[in-house]
C-alpha cells in the first residue's frame, strides 16, 4: 500500500519550489542547447499573451517530472487521486509562472532557460522535411522551439499490387525518421485521412517513437484492409497501447493539438461541415494543417480535392504541399489563387513506379497552375503527365521547365526546406 505521507511530503517539497521565490530566483537546470535570447513585449497586453503562451508550454514537462518523482519515491505510478493533485499542482505552477513572467520579463526567462521558450523572428529555423516515400506523403516539421510534428506516415509496405516499391518506400521513411529524430520523441503524429499512402506506417511510428498526441479525423475507424484492421484501426490500437493521447479533428472539433508559443501558431484547417461525398471518398475528409512562424507559413492539405478546398477558410501561404500528389483533381484554380504559394512541394512516385502506374502524378496542368505563383525566373526540368491515365499513350509523360521553387520528391528525393520566419524558404 502506498504511503500517503510519502506523497504528501513530495507534494510539499514540490510546492516549495514554486512558493515565493528566493532572491535571486533559483534557476532550473540549463538545457543542453539554451534557446536564443527572447524579447519580452513591452506592451502590457502583448506581454500577457506572450507569458501565457510561454508558460503553457511548461505544463506538460512539469506533470511528467512530477509523475517520475512520485514513481521514484514510492516505487509505483501515481494513483488516480494523486494524478489529480499533481495536475492541480502544475496548474498552480503555470499561474505563478505567468505572474512572474509578467512582472520580471526577460530576467525571469533567463533564469529559467531550461524551459522551452518562443523563438524570436529571424532567429531559430523552422525545418520542413518532405521524405521521398514514392506515391505517398510523409513530412516532418521541426518548430523553432524544438517541437516536432509528423504529417502523414507514407504507404504501408504490404499494399496489394505494389510489391517492392512500397517496401522500399516504407523502409526509407523509417530509416530517415530514426536519423532525424534521434531522441525518438514526436509531439504530434497528424494523419490527414484514411488512405494507406498517408497512414500506412502510423502504427509502426507509434510503436517505435514516443508520441505525445496522435490526430486523425475520426471517420471510418473500423475500415478493413484485406480482412484485417485498416491503417487507422492499427494506428489507434498502437496509440492506446503506448498511452498516446488520441485527438479527433473534424468540423466540430477544431482545437489545435499544440499550444501557440510566441510567433509559432499551429492551426487545423477543416470545413465547417464535410463535403457530401466525404463518406464515400476519404480524400474529401482530409484534415489540413497550417503552421505559421512570423512571416512564413506552410499548409498541408493531404489529398483534399477541389470540393473540399473550396470550403477551407485559409488565405495566402508561403509553402504549399500540393494536394493529392499533384493530381488535377486538387489545387483548383480558385484555391491556388486564394493561397498564392511562394514555394510548392509535390510528393509523388516516379513515372510508372509502384502505385503511380495507376495515378500518373503529377499532372502538367496542376504543376503549371501552381508554379505561376512562385515568382521565380529560374527554371528546372520536371517530368509530368499530360494525358488520360486510364488510356496512356507514348509521349504522355513530358519534361517541362518549371520554377526552381517547385520541388518534387520524385525528382529531388528527400527535401529539407528551412525558414527563419522571414517569408522565405531555403533548401538545405
Amino acid at each position: 500500500m502506498r504511503s500517503s505521507a510519502t506523497f504528501a511530503a513530495l507534494l510539499s517539497a514540490l510546492t516549495a519550489c514554486i512558493a515565493t521565490p528566493p532572491s535571486p530566483p533559483m534557476p532550473l537546470p540549463p538545457a543542453a542547447e539554451p534557446p536564443p535570447p527572447v524579447e519580452v513585449p513591452e506592451n502590457e497586453a502583448d506581454r500577457a499573451k506572450f507569458c501565457a503562451d510561454w508558460c503553457a508550454s511548461t505544463s506538460k514537462p512539469c506533470l511528467e517530472q512530477a509523475q517520475k518523482d512520485v514513481e521514484k519515491t514510492d516505487g509505483a505510478p501515481p494513483s488516480e487521486e494523486e494524478m489529480k493533485n499533481l495536475e492541480l499542482f502544475c496548474g498552480v505552477t503555470r499561474a505563478r509562472c505567468k505572474r512572474r513572467c509578467g512582472d520580471e520579463g526577460a530576467g525571469f526567462l533567463a533564469a529559467n532557460s531550461g524551459l522551452p521558450a518562443p523563438a524570436a523572428c529571424g532567429g531559430a529555423k523552422m525545418k520542413v522535411r518532405f521524405y521521398d516515400v514514392g506515391q505517398a506523403l510523409a513530412a516532418l516539421v521541426e518548430l523553432p522551439d524544438g517541437r516536432r510534428i509528423l504529417v502523414d506516415t507514407g504507404e504501408q509496405p504490404t499494399r496489394a499490387g505494389c510489391g517492392k516499391p512500397c517496401k522500399d518506400w516504407s523502409a526509407h521513411l523509417l530509416a530517415a525518421l530514426a536519423k532525424d529524430v534521434p531522441d525518438k520523441k514526436l509531439d504530434v503524429v497528424w494523419t490527414t485521412h484514411q488512405h494507406s499512402d498517408h497512414a500506412g506506417n502510423a502504427d509502426t511510428v507509434l510503436k517505435t517513437f514516443e508520441v505525445a498526441t496522435y490526430v486523425d479525423n475520426g471517420t471510418r475507424l473500423d475500415e478493413k484492409d484485406g480482412g484485417k484492421p485498416g491503417p487507422i484501426a492499427r494506428a489507434r490500437k498502437a496509440a492506446a497501447d503506448r498511452g498516446t493521447k488520441i485527438v479527433v479533428v473534424d468540423p466540430e472539433h477544431v482545437a489545435s493539438p499544440l499550444a501557440d508559443v510566441g510567433d509559432v501558431k499551429v492551426r487545423p484547417v477543416v470545413p465547417s461541415k464535410w463535403p457530401t461525398n466525404c463518406d464515400k471518398d476519404p480524400n474529401d475528409c482530409s484534415i489540413a494543417l497550417r503552421i505559421d512562424y512570423c512571416k512564413s507559413s506552410v499548409l498541408f492539405t493531404g489529398d483534399a480535392e477541389a470540393k473540399e478546398e473550396a470550403l477551407f477558410a485559409t488565405d495566402a501561404v508561403t509553402l504549399l504541399q500540393a494536394g493529392h500528389h499533384g493530381s488535377d483533381t486538387s489545387s483548383s484554380e480558385a484555391f491556388a489563387a486564394r493561397v498564392r504559394p511562394g514555394w510548392v512541394v509535390i510528393s509523388s512516385g516516379k513515372k510508372d513506379e509502384g502505385t503511380n502506374r495507376d495515378y500518373c502524378h503529377p499532372r502538367r496542368s496542376t504543376v503549371e497552375r501552381l508554379e505561376g505563383f512562385t515568382a521565380s525566373q529560374a527554371k528546372r526540368p520536371l517530368e509530368v503527365f499530360d494525358g488520360i491515365c486510364k488510356k496512356p499513350k507514348p509521349g504522355d509523360w513530358v519534361s517541362i521547365d518549371v520554377s526552381d521553387r517547385v520541388f518534387a520528391t520524385a525528382r529531388d528525393g528527400d527535401i529539407l526546406l528551412t525558414t527563419t520566419g522571414d517569408g522565405q524558404f531555403v533548401r538545405e
